[in-house]
């Protein structure tokens, strides 16, 4: 789901459709790679992505270094397209469209 606000109001508009569901919200799923050459893109310099190791995460945040954990291990498993097909009345943005609305060249 490409607009979480969005998506939130839209199920505490409804209560009764959405109570006791449990429903994982997701855009599309640039991998780092991808997110730096966007931003550079967007931003007009360079932004380069370099994996930290998890030892140094780990000393600087024990709870961000299990999220990140997560992120490579196990990865993310909800389903962007099933939700845009299933809510379609939701706004869609990807992420190279939220960054360009968000930066401008420097320069």
């Amino acid at each position: 789901m490409d607009d979480p606000p969005a998506f939130a109001t839209h199920v505490l508009a409804r209560p009764e459709k959405f109570a006791g569901r449990r429903i994982d919200i997701a855009s599309d799923e640039p991998t780092c790679p991808v997110i730096a050459e966007v931003l550079s893109g967007a931003c007009g310099r360079p932004i380069v992505f370099e994996r930290l190791p998890l030892a140094h995460v780990e000393a600087l945040s024990a709870d961000l270094a299990v999220m990140f954990r997560c992120f490579t291990e196990a990865g993310l498993d909800a389903d962007a397209d099933a939700l845009r097909r299933d809510f379609p009345e939701i706004g869609r943005q990807r992420f190279d469209a939220w960054a360009a609305e968000r930066t401008r060249p420097v320069g």
